[in-house]
């Protein structure tokens, strides 16, 4: 029985904040697979004009990996949660080559009023 994205590569653990968010989001990890490979995050809770709490829209990411490939989101999902926090993925492709390090250039579709967001996701973790 075959999984949508081919054959499960790997996970790479990311914690990164996306710089210049409000509310706050987090990309938490990375799923590769042979076709394709999954972003994880999530949007801190964030306060409407008539004071509810709730999380901002799933974003759609853009990427390019250092080897000069680019990829783009094919499918995606969010769930909100008690808090106001907003849980998210978003399905990329195609996968990256197997010797991309980064994806330098990480690069949505406009959630906020500031528009599009902008991140670097190291793939592999420097040693040595």
């Amino acid at each position: 029985m075959g999984e949508q994205g081919g054959r499960y590569r790997g996970t790479v653990a990311l914690d990164v904040p996306v710089p210049g968010t409000e509310p706050p989001i987090r990309l938490l990890a990375l799923d590769a697979r042979e076709r394709s490979f999954t972003l994880r995050g999530i949007t801190a809770p964030s306060r409407r004009a008539d004071g509810t709490v709730g999380g901002t829209p799933m974003p759609f990411w853009i990427a390019e990996a250092d080897t000069g490939t680019r990829h783009d989101t094919t499918s995606g999902g969010s769930g909100g949660h008690d808090d106001g926090s907003t849980t998210w993925n978003a399905s990329l492709e195609p996968a990256f080559a197997d010797d991309a390090r980064s994806l330098p250039d990480l690069v949505s579709t406009p959630v906020t009023r500031a528009g599009a967001l902008h991140a670097t996701v190291a793939l592999r973790p420097d040693r040595g």
